[in-house]
């Protein structure tokens, strides 16, 4: 058989969706069932709660606030 007659290999994971978290930027091993989806964005259920969990006025709230923006800004 030639090479251009051999059928490739597909990934494992070929027709999953696998969002990327607009907050921490990784993609959740368990793809768009891990977490939200925000019009065209989406949030991992990891930063979920770390955003439940944060200080108003922290360093790291006012992070994730301007990643929040920049993802609603995104979405219209």
């Amino acid at each position: 058989m030639t090479k251009l007659m051999e059928t490739k290999k597909l990934p494992e994971k070929f027709g999953m969706l696998v969002p990327r978290c607009a907050i921490c930027e990784k993609v959740p091993q368990g793809g768009i069932r891990e977490g939200i989806k925000i019009r065209r964005g989406f949030i991992c259920t990891n930063c979920e709660r770390m955003i439940i969990g944060v200080d108003a006025g922290s360093n790291e709230y006012n992070q994730i606030l301007l990643k929040l923006r920049t993802l609603i800004k995104k979405a219209f």
